[in-house]
């Protein structure tokens, strides 16, 4: 049973860089969509275009102003959307290592047999473990570059709301911190003898 505990803390310690690594390519798919923002908007309309694009004019106040029970709902409104607010900040983390990580090794698992394929190797157990820690690899690889390019290409993008210099500048900053912390994870995993197919 200690063999287990100790083995599990193990486990944390590495997958705990690669949480942190995670963390930072959501931040560089974050910043690629911000650089790419009008582009992107301009494919969205493009595909579903709004014919009745009017503005709403605000011509009167409803004069509610000095209605006390306005004032408290209006306060216990403020008070609910920070406490969400709060929150969604304090759960936003934990939901992006688990939903990434997830995707991740969905992904890696339903490529494997058509890896296997290729390779002509059967579809084992012992085949499918050794693949998809690999693959998961690839993929995070893949997850670091992709919005790399992304900033690369939003030079070619109009009114780009910040220099380009600047933008490649964050971008790889924030490529090369996903690369520290998963590349720790990695060293970590062989320094304390954890199984790669237990990495996140």
């Amino acid at each position: 049973m200690n063999i287990k505990i100790k083995y599990n803390f193990k486990r944390n310690v590495v997958n705990f860089f690669g949480a942190f690594g995670y963390i930072f390519c959501s931040l560089q798919w974050l910043w690629a969509t911000a650089l790419n923002f009008s582009l992107i908007m301009a494919f969205v309309s493009f595909i579903s275009p709004n014919p009745s694009n009017h503005i709403v004019k605000s011509t009167e106040s409803l004069g509610f102003g000095s209605n006390p029970l306005v004032i408290i709902i209006s306060i216990a409104v403020t008070i609910i959307m920070a406490l969400i607010t709060m929150y969604i900040i304090v759960k936003i983390p934990s939901t992006i290592v688990k939903t990434t990580k997830k995707a991740l090794h969905n992904t890696a698992e339903n490529v494997a047999p058509l890896v296997l394929r290729i390779q002509h190797k059967k579809d084992t157990k012992k085949n499918h473990i050794i693949l998809t820690p690999r693959l998961v690899l690839i993929l995070k690889i893949i997850l670091i570059i992709t919005p790399l390019i992304l900033s690369f290409t939003s030079k070619f993008v109009d009114k780009q709301m910040f220099d380009f210099y600047i933008a490649m500048y964050v971008s790889l900053w924030l490529a090369c911190a996903s690369i520290v912390f998963f590349a720790f994870q990695y060293i970590l995993a062989v320094i304390l003898s954890t199984k790669r197919q237990d990495l996140w």
